[in-house]
């Protein structure tokens, strides 16, 4: 994909592969900082893992980071009302 992104040329390969993939690596790196740091604990799991409604502005779902914990296996990860999930 990115060969065929930079064969168009510099900027399309820049733009179209390079900053989202940059993009996306540092905001799944601050996931599981933010995720297991600050937030709020409504479960209860045997980790430190949280939600954090923040993220979850810019992550569409995954902010709920202890809801992934306590049910690994949801393909849903806003369990609540209100915990946007897209």
């Amino acid at each position: 994909w990115a060969l065929l992104l930079y064969s168009v040329s510099y900027e399309v390969g820049v733009f179209g592969f390079s900053i989202p993939a940059v993009l996306s690596f540092h905001f799944y790196g601050l996931i599981n900082y933010l995720g297991h740091t600050f937030g709020h604990r409504p479960l209860v799991t045997n980790d430190t893992s949280t939600n954090h409604w923040f993220v979850n502005l810019f992550v569409f779902g995954e902010g709920w980071h202890q809801n992934h914990h306590r049910i690994q296996s949801s393909h849903r990860i806003g369990l609540r009302r209100g915990e946007l999930d897209i």
